[in-house]
């Protein structure tokens, strides 16, 4: 299974070091003096923090840069909602479901021998390559960056904008990288016991224009297609999304 940390990192160079290299990154002749604010990647990636490493491992391919980007974008804690037309009337607004949380987040990838590492790694693309295969891997992902985003994830999201070139080989030595995380929890089954709670008819009179999704919809307050599948049988109704016959009867069970 996929599996993102976060680590603390031991200090392998200086702080300044790094501000050198984004001064420089941004046009600038060396570190921002006293008052100055750190030159930022766009989207806010330029945010880092000197003190945690970002890890995306499978168990065999992983992808690392020891920079992860203070500003992290959270959202999809809302509920979600269809809208149910009503003729000649405004539409029902009808909660349908939460929304599956996100994560965002953008960072400049440098060569590990200027993120601190003893090694000769002059071009990243390497790093790329491992990030683009764990985006198009299956397994959900465990990410640990903070409290808010324990949980399984997909990477729903990759882009990244080459910044520096090598010379003659012309492979990418910098880049800035956005990785969009989805959750992806585990399906819950819902079953008829789960739902029979609350007051409901025993059975429906069909009207005009109705089908078993409709009704299920109505009465169960879901359209999850194991609640379908219980109530078609119960009725011996082969295909849900068909119209009934107005004046059926159908059996809520």
């Amino acid at each position: 299974m996929a599996r993102v940390t976060v680590k603390k990192k031991k200090n392998r160079n200086t702080w300044n070091d790094i501000l050198n290299f984004m001064a420089l990154f941004q046009g600038g002749g060396g570190a921002p003096g006293p008052g100055s604010s750190v030159p930022e990647v766009s989207g806010g990636g330029g945010n880092f923090s000197k003190s945690i490493a970002l890890i995306i491992t499978d168990g065999d391919t992983e992808f690392r840069t020891e920079f992860a980007p203070k500003n992290v974008d959270y959202s999809g804690h809302e509920n979600t909602y269809n809208e149910v037309a009503r003729p000649d009337r405004q539409p029902l607004l009808r909660r349908s479901g939460k929304a599956l949380r996100k994560m965002s987040m953008t960072l400049l990838l440098l060569p590990k021998k200027e993120e601190g590492y003893n090694s000769m790694e002059v071009s990243i693309e390497g790093r790329l390559d491992n990030l683009e295969k764990l985006a198009a891997s299956r397994k959900p992902i465990l990410v640990e960056y903070d409290t808010r985003t324990k949980g399984k994830w997909s990477i729903t999201s990759l882009s990244y904008t080459s910044i520096e070139r090598m010379k003659g080989t012309d492979q990418i030595s910098r880049a800035e990288v956005t990785i969009e995380f989805t959750e992806n929890p585990n399906p819950t089954p819902v079953t008829l016991n789960q739902i029979t709670k609350g007051k409901r008819p025993k059975t429906y009179k069909v009207k005009k224009g109705d089908t078993l999704v409709n009704i299920v919809r109505k009465f169960y307050q879901t359209d999850s297609a194991p609640i379908v599948k219980a109530v078609a049988k119960a009725n011996k109704i082969k295909n849900p999304k068909h119209k009934l016959h107005p004046g059926k009867e159908i059996k809520l069970p």
